[in-house]
């Protein structure tokens, strides 16, 4: 089995087009590491405080949408919410009717003396989907050359960076789903296809556009 391994990925290595796709992966993930600390839209506490709640109380699955998108969440949080510290006094929200954070909790969030290293770690899951949508793009095309044009077209989408790195969203968890359960139609993994479909929406139900698109 280990050689069998070796094999693979020794052949992988040897084609000039994995090897450009590689290059473009690093460029993209250390763009997006510089991005990472330094923006955030006063939507990114109020979801922190969502899954702060969520990952104290071990709640994984409570709403019936968005399922998808509050597991990975939590389960990052869960991971690496250890190197935040003062985290009760940067998420607790007592009315969780009312998450929404206001102008002056988005200053004093951004205040915080470990800001740059919370806002890191908060958009780890939103940086691993993203990344892992850009090996699905690379994959999805027999011709190597489309699936590298495709995939430096995502990585370097300046509206997906911004969504994503800059304004905070969690958009990227489904679209990893949507591209995913695309692929696997391509491979005619029909059933396959379907859960991810499934994961997809119920990450976030207006998904169900785009993937129509």
């Amino acid at each position: 089995m280990l050689p069998s391994l070796t094999n693979k990925v020794t052949t992988f290595y040897s084609d000039h087009h994995n090897n450009q796709f590689l290059r473009l992966i690093i460029i993209g993930l250390l763009l997006r590491i510089i991005l990472m600390p330094f923006f955030g839209h006063i939507d990114v506490l109020s979801e922190a405080r969502r899954v702060y709640y969520w990952a104290e109380h071990n709640i994984f699955l409570d709403y019936i949408s968005r399922n998808t998108t509050m597991f990975i969440e939590v389960v990052f949080f869960k991971l690496f919410g250890f190197l935040i510290p003062d985290r009760y006094a940067m998420f607790f929200q007592p009315d969780m009717y009312h998450t929404t954070a206001s102008v002056p909790h988005s200053f004093e969030f951004v205040s915080h003396y470990t800001i740059f290293r919370t806002l890191f770690i908060l958009k780890l899951p939103f940086l691993v989907c993203d990344m892992l949508t850009a090996w699905a793009v690379y994959f999805y095309f027999p011709n190597k050359e489309d699936g590298i044009r495709s995939c430096a077209m995502w990585l370097f989408n300046p509206v997906t960076l911004f969504a994503f790195y800059i304004f905070g969203r969690f958009e990227s968890i489904p679209i990893f789903f949507c591209a995913a359960a695309l692929l696997a139609v391509k491979k005619n993994r029909i059933l396959l296809a379907a859960v991810l479909l499934g994961l997809c929406l119920n990450g976030r139900e207006m998904m169900i556009f785009y993937f129509l698109v």
